[in-house]
């Protein structure tokens, strides 16, 4: 994913406020086409690169996924971003546990998430 600057600056341009460094720098490297996980703290900011990263694409004509740990903040994200982009334009992937995987799914987040994935191709 490669913004060009004035896509880049259009986008910055959105926030209205600076962004930190540790945004710059992740955004960087998006840009630059690596990936990146950013770790800070509740409220720091973190979400301001997933949403660059998002829009970036979006632009680019290609898929965004946006990961959260707790499945309300998944909900509240998934509310956001349908706002933003439409309700036919953003869907919702859950992944079953480990406790609820059956035989033919793998005993793993990851492999429920595969799972889940699979089943909404298919559909």
């Amino acid at each position: 994913m490669q913004a060009d600057a004035d896509q880049r600056a259009e986008i910055v341009g959105t926030y209205p406020f600076p962004l930190d460094h540790f945004q710059i720098e992740a955004i960087d490297a998006l840009d630059a086409g690596h990936h990146v996980v950013v770790a800070a703290p509740t409220g720091s900011g973190k979400t301001v690169v997933a949403e660059y990263g998002i829009e970036a694409m979006r632009r680019a004509g290609r898929r965004a996924f946006y990961t959260a740990p707790i499945k309300a903040l998944s909900n509240q994200k998934f509310r956001d971003l349908r706002e933003r982009y439409g309700a036919g334009n953003v869907g919702l992937l859950t992944a079953t546990t480990p406790s609820t995987a059956t035989p033919d799914r793998r005993d793993d987040d990851r492999g429920a998430a595969q799972h889940d994935l699979r089943r909404l191709d298919a559909a």
